[in-house]
């Protein structure tokens, strides 16, 4: 069994990988939803979330996920544009 902290989003969503590689899906969307439960802004989490629904053929929640993904990207983005930082 993989062990990790379990208040952490990142390390959630490492094991989360681990599984969505491994082909264990439901396993991976497991771990995607407990770390955004804790960063409900997690666009690593939402995006592959979104293709771990997919897979399972699940595609209205793997849209809606792949969205909130893209929508997180650009407004962690958005300070850097700012900047001139590209």
């Amino acid at each position: 069994a993989l062990d990790c902290d379990e208040r952490c989003a990142p390390a959630l969503v490492n094991v989360g990988n681990l599984f969505l590689e491994a082909g264990h899906f439901q396993d991976a969307i497991d771990y995607y939803e407990a770390a955004l439960r804790i960063d409900e802004r997690n666009a690593g989490a939402h995006r592959n979330l979104g293709i771990a629904c997919k897979r399972l053929g699940r595609h209205g929640e793997a849209v809606r996920h792949l969205r909130a993904a893209v929508r997180h990207e650009i407004r962690a983005a958005l300070p850097f544009g700012r900047r001139g930082v590209r």
